[in-house]
C-alpha cells in the first residue's frame, strides 16, 4: 500500500507543479492550458499504467498511475469547459 500513495502523491504534484507553472506565466489563455496539460498527462499516465499493470510485483504501480490517470483527466476537463477558450486565429 505504501508504493500505492507513494505514486499517487508523486504522479499528483508533477500536474501541481506544471499547473504552478502555468500560472506564474503570464499567458493569456491560463485556464484551458491548465486543462489541456491534465488531458495530456492523463493520456501519458494511463498508457504508462497499462504498461506497469501488466508484471505483477509492478501492479500496485501501475493501478495507482490509473487511478491518477482518471482523476486528472476529470479535472483537465472540467477547467477545460470551466472558461471556454476564445481563440482567435488570424
Amino acid at each position: 500500500m505504501n508504493q500505492f500513495k507513494n505514486t499517487l502523491i508523486a504522479c499528483f504534484s508533477i500536474f501541481v507543479i506544471i499547473d504552478i507553472f502555468l500560472l506564474i506565466g503570464g499567458a493569456q489563455d491560463k485556464y484551458p492550458m491548465l486543462g489541456l496539460w491534465g488531458l495530456v498527462l492523463s493520456v501519458v499516465y494511463f498508457l504508462i499504467g497499462i504498461v506497469v499493470c501488466i508484471p505483477i510485483r509492478t501492479r500496485q504501480v501501475g493501478k495507482a498511475m490509473l487511478l491518477s490517470a482518471g482523476i486528472i483527466l476529470l479535472i483537465g476537463l472540467s477547467v477545460c469547459t470551466l472558461n471556454p477558450a476564445n481563440l482567435n486565429m488570424h
